[in-house]
């Protein structure tokens, strides 16, 4: 057994081990990082800052065992398979036999797929045959991709001939790609030459990558040669990157040379890296360590 000294020099031994982990502790605490470039980011809703929709409408839907269809506890019918609700209180949904739904409403046969707008309750659905509809409307034919606005309802969508339409209306052809605002419906597209669309109206000439502001459905987007736009306003030159703000749609955008912007202002120089805040505010890090906020 330990004797009485050896057991005080122990408990001593403990005591100086769980005082230096303390201090240890306390200094961590103490010492703070240089801050990283990590932005509080609010969650995003769909309509826009000040402009939310909750989504109190939102349906109880289930397919019980027998493959019976029940929204907020009444049948809506049976055979489904799938279902798509919205929150306007509708549902879309397909049976076994390829017939597409909305509520107990049938709209229509052969379904190969189908959404729902989230705050109009409109259902977009494309048929084995390639037609595309919209509630009972049809859209067209030849449809190949199509995408619809949760919040107005509207379908943007191209054929197989790289036509370009917006619900019934056809915006352009030789389509090389396009991009949707979920809200405002508006669509930004390239065609194979290079030309800048959104919807019908031609932004100019030599486009390269381009997005398009989920708020206002402004398009942003850059020349090949590195020209920097914002609709038909041309913001500046020589651009390498850029970002949209969530919410307000500024764009902050640095140069070949590490410049920096906001929009067509100049913020500094020497930019090494930038993150965009929701409401437009821009904090950026220098190439000697330093952080702006601008």
């Amino acid at each position: 057994m330990p004797s009485a000294a050896q057991s005080l020099e122990g408990a001593a031994a403990s005591a100086e081990k769980a005082l230096a982990g303390a201090k240890a502790s306390l200094e961590l605490k103490a010492f703070t990082p240089k801050p990283r470039l990590v932005l509080s980011q609010e969650p995003p809703d769909e309509t826009g800052p000040g402009q939310y929709r909750p989504c109190a409408n939102r349906p109880l839907v289930y397919i019980n065992r027998d493959r019976e269809i029940y929204k907020d506890g009444v049948r809506l019918g049976r055979g489904a398979r799938d279902y798509r609700a919205s929150c306007t209180g509708d549902v879309a949904w397909q049976d076994d036999s390829g017939y597409v739904y909305r509520n107990a409403e049938r709209l229509g046969d052969s379904v190969r797929r189908f959404v729902i707008a989230k705050h109009t309750g409109d259902v977009a659905w494309l048929d084995s045959s390639g037609y595309l509809y919209k509630n009972r409307e049809r859209l067209g034919t030849g449809a190949q991709r199509f995408e619809m606005s949760d919040v107005r309802g509207t379908v943007v969508w191209s054929d197989t001939s790289n036509a370009v339409y917006r619900d019934g209306e056809r915006l352009g052809r030789d389509m090389a790609r396009y991009e949707m605002s979920q809200v405002t419906g508006d669509v930004a597209w390239v065609s194979r030459s290079g030309e800048m669309y959104r919807n019908a109206e031609r932004l100019g000439w030599d486009a390269g990558q381009f997005k398009i502001h989920a708020f206002t459905g402004q398009v942003v987007w850059m020349e090949r040669g590195g020209k920097i736009h914002k609709g038909s306003e041309r913001l500046g030159s020589d651009a390498a990157r850029f970002e949209l703000a969530y919410y307000t749609g500024d764009v902050a955008w640095v140069d070949r040379y590490g410049r920096i912007y906001k929009n067509d202002q100049r913020l500094g120089d020497d930019c090494a890296e930038f993150k965009v805040e929701n409401d437009g505010r821009i904090l950026w890090k220098d190439r000697y360590g330093e952080y702006h906020i601008g």
